[in-house]
């Protein structure tokens, strides 16, 4: 089940909120800020494996969130569909499109 960084970037977008701080924080700078493991043991004053052990736990966590509602799945699908429309000469297909990506910038 190992995932690009991107794509666990990209869970982590949707299902951040729904981990505890710490989980958070130490996908965030591992994701996100590209800190190693050892750079999060330091300032967490933990083990490495600990740490890796916590990004694990965090992973599968958030791979389970996924399985059950598909929120990157679904927006990754959107998102080439968007594409595909953007590409179609037709005022009204833009301005329809145009509405959609901004009502899901609201969120």
């Amino acid at each position: 089940m190992p995932k690009s960084k991107i794509e666990e970037g990209l869970l982590l977008d949707f299902y951040g909120e729904l981990l505890t701080k710490r989980q958070f924080k130490v996908l965030d700078e591992y994701l996100n800020d590209d800190l190693s493991m050892q750079e999060i043991a330091e300032e967490l004053a933990i083990s490495k494996s600990g740490v890796n052990d916590l990004i694990k736990r965090s992973l599968n966590q958030m791979y389970k969130f996924e399985e059950k509602l598909s929120l990157a799945k679904k927006f990754k699908q959107r998102a080439l569909l968007y594409d595909k429309l953007d590409k179609v000469n037709d005022i009204e297909v833009k301005n329809l499109v145009l509405q959609l990506r901004n009502i899901e910038s609201e969120d």
